[in-house]
């Protein structure tokens, strides 16, 4: 497996919540490169809280 194709096996397992070891397994990416790019991954997340969110939070008090 090679290039886009192991990246979007690597995004979609992770959506499925398999641990790093068994993704490196079944993809050839090596744990040190796959961890690299889950940080990135992460880094990258719009981690503001939807206003949606909050409004629903505050209606159901």
């Amino acid at each position: 497996m090679e290039g886009k194709d192991a990246w979007n096996l690597v995004d979609k397992l992770l959506l499925e919540r398999i641990p790093n070891a068994e993704i490196s397994r079944v993809t050839g990416i090596s744990e040190p490169w796959n961890q690299k790019y889950i940080n990135e991954k992460y880094d990258n997340l719009d981690k503001k809280i939807p206003e949606s969110v909050i409004n629903n939070k505050k209606n159901s008090s």
